[in-house]
């Protein structure tokens, strides 16, 4: 959706002249409509300023609030509209979408983990199988202790690396598994129920 430069200020809660001034420090893409007006699409404003506060923004300015610095003391109506619904459903959708690339970037070191372990076990059994000459393993038993332990060591830490990232991975489950429900509670309720609460 597009906007013209006003709008696009009273968004992101700034002046149109600081505005103005973030279009060329924060490289803010300007495009110009069919009668030649320059416009911002909504996306931009969200890619720069991020887009709970874009939404934030918006759901003042639907209830008639001020999204300026200067604070009116305004609590905002408990009335959900259907835009505001929407907007809600909006930004449900981008915290689902950074949940499940978070989700598959833990599995992925998850993998690395079990990979990293598996290449470790082979190397710890190896060593053990190949050993060191009888004569060396009886006149220094410490340096084989030594070489041992760092690996169980390593074998502990990376076990222990894996059982945190599951742990993660489990919250994060969790987590999008609430914001589905939350975003299928807000998509089912009646069209008076948003309007009147």
């Amino acid at each position: 959706m597009l906007v013209n430069k006003s709008k696009a200020a009273e968004l992101v809660g700034v002046s149109r002249r600081t505005f103005y001034n973030h279009i060329t420090k924060k490289n803010i893409s300007v495009t110009k409509d069919d009668d030649g007006n320059e416009k911002i699409d909504i996306s931009e404003l969200k890619r720069v300023y991020g887009p709970e506060k874009i939404l934030k923004n918006m759901q003042k300015l639907e209830e008639g609030g001020n999204t300026g610095n200067v604070s009116k003391s305004v609590k905002p109506a408990q009335i959900n509209t259907e835009k505001t619904v929407q907007y809600n459903a909006m930004l449900l959708e981008e915290k689902l979408k950074g949940a499940q690339a978070l989700i598959e970037q833990l599995k992925s070191e998850r993998e690395q983990l079990v990979d990293d372990k598996k290449r470790m076990q082979e190397q710890l059994d190896k060593a053990l199988e190949i050993g060191a000459p009888i004569g060396k393993l009886l006149t220094d038993q410490r340096e084989h202790n030594e070489s041992r332990g760092r690996v169980e060591r390593q074998v502990i830490e990376e076990q222990v690396k894996k059982e945190n990232a599951e742990k993660r991975i489990r919250g994060l489950q969790k987590r999008l598994k609430d914001l589905r429900d939350e975003n299928i509670e807000l998509k089912g309720r009646p069209f008076l129920k948003r309007l009147f609460g």
